[in-house]
C-alpha cells in the first residue's frame, strides 16, 4: 500500500496557526516591562506584544569590569546585552541598591548588589579590586544612564586599568546625548560640562572659562537652581539658542527651546520644575564673524604698514607707541601684546584693579583646566597642577610613558608672542621648580624630562608646543 504524500503547506495554514496560538505563549517570550498604551500593540487591539529577539548565539561575557548602561527612565531602553551581563555577573556595584534593585526586579535579575559611591569608595574599591584580580565578573552601573558620566566610577576604572584588568563598555542610554539630539542645536562639536557650581559667583567663573569654546555645551542642572543657572548663562555666554530637556524618556517628558534670556525669564516666573534636567546651549553666533573681521584687519595692517597705518588706528605716536597696532593685532582675537591682559591684546590704560586681577586669574585657571582636559584626551596623566615652590611655579606636570613634561600655559595668539612673554628669568624659575618636583618625587628620577608650552586662544583648541626650550631639572638643583 502506497504511503500518501504529505500535503504542501499554504499561506492560509500559517495564518490559521497564528490565529489559534494562545496569547499567553506569545506574552511569555517578552522580556520588556512595557506600559500598555494605544501605541503598544496588544492581543486586545489585534497586535502581538513586543518581544525582544533572542540572540542567535549565547553572549560571551569574559571576566573583568563591565560598565553597563541602564535606562534613564523607560525600562524598555535596557539592551539584551546589558540584561544578560547583569544576570551573569558575580556582583553588581551600584550607587543606590534601592534604585538598581527595581531594575533587577523588573527583569528577574538575582545577582548580588553592593554599594559603590563617592562616600564609600575608599573602602569598597579594594574589595572590588580583589574580586577582579581573582577573575570574577564585576558589573558597574549608575542609578540611571551610562556609568562614569557625572558618576564616581572613574577611580575604579583607573585602578582596574593599572592592575591590567579588562574593562568593557556595555553602551546604552545617556541623558546628555538624548538631550543633545532632541535640542535641534549643532551636534558636530559639543562639550559635556556636567554640573555647574551651586553658587552664582563660582558658576559665572566656570561659564567664563567655557565662553570662548566654539561648540555646543551640555550641562546637568538641579531643578531648584535652574532659573539662576539660566540667568548666569545668559549673562556670561551672551545671546545664544538653548534647550531645556526634562524627564527624558519618562511619562512627563518635556523639551523647551528658545533664547537663553527668554528661558531664564520663563523659569524664574514659574515654580521650580521637577525631575532630572539637561540644559543644552548652542555655540555663539558671533565668533565666526569676529574671526573674519580680525583677519581682514590683520591683512589691512600688513598691506598699509608704517606710521600712517598706526595713526589710522588711533595712535599719534606711530608703531613705537602702540606695538600691537603695528602688528595689526585685533582686540579680542586671543593675542596679547607686552603688558596686555593675556586674552584681548589691549594694553591697560590705567593700573590694574582688584576686579581685573580676579578676571585674569579666572582666565588663567580656565586655560589651565582646558589644557589638562586636552592632555588627558591625548593619553597624558596629570601628576600636578599649579605646582608651587619658593623657587617658582609650574602650571601642569604631566606624564606619558617614561616621559615627564613640565608645561607652561600661555593665553596668547601665536608661539612668537608666547616665547616673548616667557623670559630667561621665568625659565630659570620653572627649571628650579622642576628640580624640586623631581626631588620630592624620586620615583620619577629615571624618567626623561621635557619643558613644553601650551597656547590657548578663544574659540580654539589648545596648541601643544613640545620641547619649547631646553634645560635640565637635574642641573638646576
Amino acid at each position: 500500500m502506497a504511503t500518501p504524500r504529505p500535503r504542501r503547506k499554504t499561506p492560509r495554514d500559517d495564518a490559521v496557526r497564528r490565529t489559534q496560538a494562545p496569547a499567553e505563549s506569545a506574552a511569555s517570550t517578552s522580556c520588556i516591562p512595557t506600559q500598555q498604551t494605544s501605541e503598544n500593540p496588544t492581543p486586545e487591539n489585534g497586535g502581538d506584544p513586543i518581544a525582544r529577539p533572542e540572540p542567535s548565539k549565547p553572549l560571551r561575557i569574559p571576566p573583568g569590569l563591565h560598565l553597563v548602561a541602564t535606562p534613564i527612565g523607560h525600562l524598555g531602553d535596557a539592551s539584551a546585552r546589558a540584561i544578560e551581563t547583569l544576570r551573569r555577573a558575580d556582583i553588581i556595584a551600584c550607587e543606590d541598591s534601592r534604585v538598581t534593585g527595581k531594575l533587577c526586579a523588573a527583569y528577574g535579575i538575582r545577582t548580588r548588589l553592593t554599594p559603590y559611591h563617592e562616600h564609600n569608595a575608599k573602602f569598597a574599591l579594594p574589595v572590588l579590586m580583589k574580586r577582579l584580580e581573582q577573575g570574577e565578573i564585576v558589573a558597574l552601573v549608575s542609578d540611571a544612564g551610562t556609568p562614569l558620566v557625572s558618576d564616581p566610577g572613574y577611580r575604579l576604572v583607573r585602578a582596574a586599568i593599572d592592575a591590567g584588568v579588562a574593562v568593557t563598555a556595555v553602551p546604552g542610554a545617556s541623558a546628555a546625548l538624548a538631550a543633545l539630539v532632541v535640542s535641534g542645536l549643532p551636534t558636530d562639536r559639543f562639550l559635556f560640562a556636567g554640573f555647574l557650581p551651586p553658587k552664582s559667583a563660582a558658576r559665572r567663573t566656570a561659564l567664563a572659562e567655557l565662553a570662548g569654546l566654539r561648540a555646543t555645551l551640555v550641562f546637568y542642572e538641579s531643578p531648584r537652581r535652574l532659573a539662576g543657572a539660566l540667568a548666569d548663562m545668559a549673562a556670561m555666554l551672551g545671546p545664544r539658542e538653548a534647550a531645556v530637556a526634562r524627564e527624558l524618556t519618562k511619562l512627563h517628558e518635556e523639551t523647551r527651546r528658545g533664547a537663553l534670556a527668554a528661558l531664564a525669564a520663563d523659569y524664574a516666573a514659574a515654580p521650580a520644575p521637577k525631575g532630572e534636567i539637561v540644559v543644552v546651549v548652542g555655540p555663539g553666533a558671533g565668533d565666526g564673524r569676529r574671526r573674519r573681521r580680525c583677519a581682514r584687519r590683520d591683512a589691512g595692517g600688513r598691506a598699509g604698514g608704517g606710521r600712517g597705518a598706526a595713526a589710522r588706528r588711533g595712535g599719534r605716536g606711530g608703531a613705537a607707541q602702540r606695538p600691537e597696532a603695528a602688528r595689526g593685532v585685533c582686540p579680542g582675537a586671543g593675542a596679547a601684546g607686552p603688558g596686555g591682559d593675556g586674552m584681548s591684546g589691549r594694553a591697560p590704560s590705567r593700573p590694574m584693579g582688584l576686579a581685573e586681577r580676579r578676571r585674569r586669574h579666572a582666565l588663567g585657571l580656565g586655560a589651565e583646566r582646558l589644557c589638562a582636559w586636552h592632555l588627558r584626551l591625548r593619553g597624558w596623566r596629570i601628576l600636578a597642577r599649579r605646582f608651587r615652590t619658593p623657587a617658582g611655579e609650574i602650571d601642569i606636570v604631566a606624564r606619558r610613558g617614561r616621559l615627564i613634561a613640565f608645561i607652561e600655559v600661555k593665553a596668547r595668539g601665536d608661539a612668537g608672542m608666547a616665547a616673548e612673554s616667557l623670559g630667561p628669568r621665568q625659565r630659570r624659575r620653572i627649571a628650579r621648580a622642576a628640580a624640586l618636583f623631581v626631588k620630592k618625587s624620586p620615583q620619577y628620577a629615571g624618567y626623561d624630562m621635557r619643558f613644553d608650552m601650551m597656547l590657548v586662544s578663544p574659540a580654539r583648541l589648545p596648541r601643544h608646543v613640545m620641547d619649547a626650550w631646553r634645560d635640565s631639572p637635574r642641573a638646576a638643583e
